[in-house]
């Protein structure tokens, strides 16, 4: 018994000697003050080994210093590293090593500030002021700033270069740039999260050939440009981020597939967009969007999704879809200039919108789409229409239309197909069929219109199981009907005559 006890010790003795030699030895800490023993930054890191910790003494330190080691920790108490070295702007600092850590530093002037090569760096609760070209430029692969501020920068506060993949910038402040606030190029798995981001002079942030990043919770205000602009990216999220008074659109991605962009508030951007998307298999949900000059969203690409948005205070259209199989639900578009909701393509599903207040179409669809349960009021001034439909094959089924300025429902197409819809005060025609061939109208209900409230100008149109009531003229017919039975065409001795 005490034999095998003493092996046991034994073997735990020696496993515990084999981990405290795989093990580092806790760091050396370097403390750096002026007129000190260790006077400079340069003294320090030339007596650095890896995993030692540098500590900056309150001072001002006009150095230029590129750093080796690997895991080395920088950290400031109350120092400020100058860039402005021999009457010139230096890089402050370059990071070549792998793991290291720079935190609670002021760097004032340089060009850049910090350049980062190593991987696996951090730089944390830093001040960056007046650089003369980007405030921290990395190379490394996860790189992560955090709990920074950048103020006045010359070209750009962050930029992750080529192969810089999976860095982060979080909880970061950006005021004043000349240039782009965050901006990352050919670096995937980009992560930002609440940044503060304004005064910049162009882009808020700026992402280019970019894979599976994401840009989340940030505010961009007073941008020169776009305040999120990505090209050529794939898999972008931007999400619960806030755009307001921006001279450029307020989120453009183009050229991007398997983008989403989800629970943005957009306001105030003076560029043709609130929000513009292009690429295949856009998801744009949930974001509110008002006071543009031109497009509040605006989608091209096939496979959309465009989902329980709100866009008000815009100009032509409110939405604007073009590609090939978009779902279109669910959004609420009101206070447009021009026309609420336009759809280029085909294949597409429109279903459950609210249009209201404006000045043009409702719904305009140049192509081919199944709508159903929409409702538009308040809307198309003379010579528009509530909901148009520009093309053949299209559907209505449950949709509604009150208060139109100009006409409810207009055709202009064949095998077209009406179930089940409704409308009601029209200032023109309640259904104008303008043209087409072989158009359907089932069980839909018309009334009150200042024209008529059925005109049909195609050929071979079928009429079954509808209510034409209390307008101008109920019935006007320049076309052929193929069927027209089962009707409810109620005549009214206070009117003049309603047949026409």
């Amino acid at each position: 018994m005490r034999t095998l006890l003493g092996r046991r010790i034994a073997a735990v003795a020696v496993t515990a000697s084999a981990l405290a030699l795989a093990t580092p030895a806790a760091g050396a800490t370097i403390t750096v003050k002026p007129g000190g023993a260790v006077p400079t930054i340069a003294d320090a890191v030339a007596q650095a080994q890896d995993g030692d910790t540098i500590v900056l003494r309150r001072g001002v330190y006009a150095e230029a210093v590129v750093v080796t080691q690997n895991r080395l920790r920088i950290v400031g108490r109350g120092a400020v590293w100058e860039g402005f070295v021999a009457g010139d702007d230096a890089r402050c600092l370059q990071v070549q090593g792998d793991g290291v850590t720079v935190e609670g530093v002021t760097f004032r002037h340089g060009y850049p500030q910090l350049r980062i090569d190593g991987d696996d760096c951090v730089v944390r609760r830093c001040r960056f002021r007046s650089a003369g070209d980007y405030a921290v430029e990395t190379y490394g692969e996860r790189t992560l700033v955090e709990r920074c501020s950048m103020d006045g920068t010359e070209t750009g506060a962050v930029v992750f270069r080529p192969g810089a993949h999976d860095g982060a910038v979080r909880r970061t402040v950006v005021r004043g740039v000349s240039g782009s606030g965050i901006e990352a190029n050919a670096a995937d798995r980009i992560a930002l999260e609440r940044l503060e981001l304004s005064r910049t002079a162009s882009e808020g942030v700026l992402l280019t050939s970019s894979e599976g990043s994401s840009v989340t919770r940030c505010r961009v205000r007073v941008a020169g440009e776009t305040g999120v602009s990505a090209r050529n990216c794939r898999a972008l999220v931007v999400s619960a981020c806030t755009v307001s008074a921006v001279d450029g659109s307020g989120i453009a991605v183009s050229a991007s597939d398997d983008v989403r962009v989800e629970d943005c508030s957009v306001t105030g951007a003076l560029g043709e967009n609130l929000v513009s998307v292009s690429g295949a298999r856009a998801v744009v949900r949930r974001n509110r969007v008002a006071g543009s000059y031109d497009t509040g969203l605006r989608i091209s690409g096939d496979d959309a999704l465009i989902e329980e948005n709100a866009v008000s205070r815009s100009g032509d259209p409110g939405i604007e879809v073009v590609g090939a199989r978009a779902a279109i639900r669910g959004n609420v578009i009101r206070e447009i200039a021009n026309s609420g909701l336009r759809l280029i393509g085909s294949a597409a599903t429109i279903e459950r919108n609210v249009v209201a207040a404006v000045g043009r179409y409702g719904i305009d669809v140049v192509g081919q789409a199944a709508l159903s349960e929409n409702r538009v009021s308040d809307c198309s001034a003379r010579p528009y229409a509530a909901i148009a439909l520009r093309g053949s094959g299209s559907s209505l089924a449950g949709d509604t239309v009150t208060d139109a300025h100009g006409d409810g429902i207009r055709i202009e197409g064949s095998g077209n197909r009406l179930v089940g819809c409704v409308v009601r005060f029209a200032r023109m025609d309640g259904i104008d069929i303008e043209s087409g061939d072989g158009n359907t109208i089932t069980d839909c209900t018309v009334s009150d219109c200042d024209a008529e409230a059925l005109d049909n100008s195609g050929t071979a149109t079928n009429v079954t199981g509808s209510r034409l009531a209390s307008s101008r003229i109920l019935l006007a017919n320049d076309g052929t009907f193929a069927t027209f039975e089962g009707n409810d065409v109620e005549l009214s001795d206070a009117l003049p005559p309603q047949i026409d």
